[in-house]
């Protein structure tokens, strides 16, 4: 089986994003998890209820997940858990490296928030829509 490759234009340029392979997609969503923990419950509120039930992905607001992960690093993991998030990204065919990324987003973090919140839905839609409609059934059980 394939891994998935998704193509977005974002701002004019060409995005392939492709699905992390299952242990490294594993370890990314691990690191997510610890980081974003404590903050998905205000997931649940800002996406739709009937959209969260469904498991639907389009209610997520994957920019805001986005910027929240970029919120939680610092200094020291930020480029590093950054460039992870685009080690599976070519942009206009260039895959996304240090020194692609120190070119194509200098001044341009407009379009690397865009980029992180899509890398974010193509490998973890299914996983924040499952995560936020079992966080929405316990609420609403309470």
């Amino acid at each position: 089986m394939a891994i998935k490759t998704e193509t977005r234009e974002i701002d004019g340029n060409l995005w392939r994003i492709q699905a992390f392979p299952g242990r490294k997609a594993l370890r990314v969503q691990s690191r997510l998890s610890r980081l974003l923990g404590p903050a998905l419950g205000a997931l649940v509120s800002t996406a739709g209820e009937e959209g969260v039930m469904n498991k639907d992905i389009s209610s997520i607001p994957f920019d805001k997940i986005a910027s929240l992960l970029v919120d939680k690093l610092d200094e020291e993991t930020v480029e590093d858990t950054v460039l992870l998030l685009l080690s599976e990204t070519s942009i206009n065919d260039d895959p996304v490296d240090g020194s692609v990324f120190d070119r194509h987003f200098a001044a341009n973090f407009g379009e690397l928030a865009q980029g992180l919140s899509a890398v974010l839905e193509v490998n973890f839609g299914n996983f924040f829509a499952a995560l936020t409609s079992s966080l929405a059934t316990e609420q609403k059980e309470r």
